[in-house]
């Protein structure tokens, strides 16, 4: 299984949302085709014809915050990603 996939999982199970590595998060949306911008801390990806965007911010341990990948599990699930 490729990283994108297994973070994919976890994601998607709602066991891990503190423990997901922000890079891991990241990569993930950018194999998906999402666009993908930097202001300030704010990592900011979108996705053509979707409306929502995803606002990802890396802690200081380098995980996301887990209200964040909450919104992105939200999203796949929204959208049938």
């Amino acid at each position: 299984m490729s990283k994108p996939a297994k973070t994919k999982t976890q994601i998607l199970s709602g066991q891990h949302d503190k423990n997901i590595r922000f890079n891991d998060a990241a990569a993930l949306l950018l194999s998906l085709g999402f666009s993908h911008r930097i202001r300030g801390s704010h990592h900011i990806f979108a996705l053509k014809n979707i409306k929502a965007r995803i606002n990802i911010q890396p802690n200081q341990d380098g995980t996301c915050k887990d209200y964040q990948i909450r919104q992105i599990r939200k999203l796949f699930k929204d959208y049938l990603l």
